[in-house]
């Protein structure tokens, strides 16, 4: 039973249970000679038989039980990854909390298993070269409010994975689902972060075009409450002319419905202004805790998007919006491209310029966390 209950390697386990099957025949000796026992020659024999087999299924059974957990932990890494517990399965792969096996340094892996790369060849090259892309680009920017990149590569099954920074907290879309819409100043401090990452990107040519609530991370980061980070660059298109066509396809919408600028809808090329149109998407959600757009059909949603005029979010927002971020909430919604701001920089200044007197503050956030006894 030892090599069952206590997988070890095999030399081990022939070791300990070879002096156990000695054990019998040294004990039934030792009852013989203080008279305690009558014992013949064949006592002898079974036992020591007995011993001997057992030695054997053990032999056995630790080699099984011993390569079969040396097989579950080498499934359970990644390059220098262990695998912990999952956290996350989306549309390109799972997400696992891990540990660095040298560093014990606390990890998020995502990765896309072998089994997930069936079908065509031409499909399965184009999900590894977008798998290969939003890790590359994530890499590319320093912006303190993009989710940090540690490595990427290949395990030895064949599982494409890379490792980013384990954030602590809980995304936009999770937060007003538990907590409920934010107070307007509040949802201006995390819409000026997310213009800080949006803003680098941009200026290297980068779209993330796919900004919605459950991409923007409000995390604990350091000594820093309500600290937001970008995720999820996959969807990243550049500006610069592809070398590859395989990367982006024309005519073909990419992006999440319900967060779609009218450009994207129509698979004309985006901007910039495509992704400030999913940031005022994001601010509405915020303040008043549904979409722009409610349509019960993807296909009427779309077209909502294209055609409808945002409802005012003052008309759903719980708090008082004040009327300055109100406007550039709409503005950000244009059906237009030219009607918007113009870049990521100019939405955070009127952001800022929205509550120069009144700002959220690291107190208020402090403050609020330690109410809620997180």
């Amino acid at each position: 039973m030892f090599p069952l209950l206590v997988p070890a390697p095999p030399r081990a386990a022939l070791t300990v249970s070879t002096l156990c099957a000695l054990a019998m025949p040294a004990g039934l000796a030792f009852l013989a000679a203080s008279g305690r026992v009558m014992t013949r020659v064949a006592d002898f024999i079974g036992i020591s038989l007995a011993g001997a087999v057992a030695v054997g299924i053990a032999s056995v059974a630790s080699r099984t039980v011993y390569g079969a957990g040396r097989q579950m932990a080498a499934a359970r890494r990644v390059g220098s990854y262990e695998l912990l517990e999952p956290l996350a399965r989306g549309g390109m792969g799972e997400v696992w909390k891990a540990r660095h096996l040298f560093l014990a340094r606390p990890a998020a892996v995502k990765l896309i298993l072998p089994e997930q790369l069936q079908g065509r060849a031409e499909d399965q090259e184009r999900v590894i070269q977008r798998f290969t892309r939003e890790a590359q680009v994530t890499a590319e920017l320093c912006s303190p409010h993009t989710v940090d990149l540690f490595d990427f590569g290949v395990s030895a099954d064949g599982a494409l994975y890379y490792a980013m920074e384990l954030l602590e907290g809980i995304n936009a879309e999770h937060f007003v689902y538990q907590f409920g819409p934010i107070e307007p100043r509040r949802a201006a401090h995390w819409l000026q972060q997310a213009c800080h990452s949006l803003g680098e990107a941009h200026a290297r040519n980068l779209i993330h075009r796919d900004i919605k609530p459950s991409n923007l991370y409000v995390c604990r980061y350091g000594r820093d409450r309500d600290f937001v980070k970008i995720l999820d660059f996959g969807l990243t298109k550049s500006l610069e002319p592809q070398t590859d066509p395989n990367l982006t396809h024309a005519g073909i919408r990419m992006g999440t419905p319900g967060y779609m600028a009218p450009e994207q809808i129509f698979g004309k090329e985006p901007g910039p202004r495509t992704d400030l149109y999913a940031l005022g998407c994001v601010a509405y959600w915020l303040v008043s805790g549904v979409r722009p757009f409610e349509g019960v059909s993807v296909g009427e949603l779309l077209s909502q998007h294209t055609l409808d005029p945002p409802p005012p979010p003052s008309r759903k927002a719980a708090h008082p919006l004040p009327d300055r971020l109100e406007r550039l909430i709409l503005s950000c919604l244009a059906k237009e491209p030219r009607d918007r701001p113009a870049s990521a920089d100019q939405v955070s200044l009127e952001l800022e310029e929205c509550f120069a007197q009144e700002a959220w503050s690291a107190e208020d956030a402090r403050r609020w966390w330690d109410i809620k006894g997180q």
